[in-house]
């Protein structure tokens, strides 16, 4: 199994009970020639987000590392002083039932009422463009 950072590494082995053998680090690239910087507009039309909104990106699957709960607070006291900002979460989910991170979440956000802001959009294979989509990145 290969993990992106001595964190991620930690986690598998000490969470996940993967053998130690088992495991090993490369870390992220970027490949730059693929990701230049640009805007997207396609994808903020999908996704009913206006031109000059702000919008914070998170890539990752639904996973307790992940801790898409903290951006999620993070998200509801941004958007008490800042209306204009959207949220694109992006990543395959561990189920939509409530009890599973993907649920809880999705319930947070229907807590706060920031269902028109924060956007759930599930696995996705363009990643080029939604990188393009966005302003901040957060992980």
């Amino acid at each position: 199994m290969i993990a992106n950072s001595w964190a991620g590494l930690a986690y598998e082995r000490d969470e996940q009970r993967v053998d130690s053998a088992k495991l090993c680090v490369i870390p992220n690239g970027i490949d730059i020639e693929r990701f230049k910087p640009g805007r997207a507009d396609g994808i903020r039309k999908e996704f009913n987000i206006p031109q000059d909104a702000t919008v914070v990106g998170m890539f990752a699957h639904f996973r307790g590392n992940k801790d898409h709960a903290t951006l999620i607070d993070a998200a509801r006291k941004v958007l008490s002083n800042h209306r204009h900002v959207y949220f694109l979460l992006v990543g395959g989910f561990d189920g939509t039932e409530p009890n599973t991170l993907h649920g809880q979440c999705r319930a947070a956000v229907n807590r706060y009422g920031m269902g028109d802001r924060v956007i759930f959009a599930g696995h996705r294979s363009d990643m080029a463009q939604l990188y393009r989509a966005i302003d901040i990145k957060v992980l």
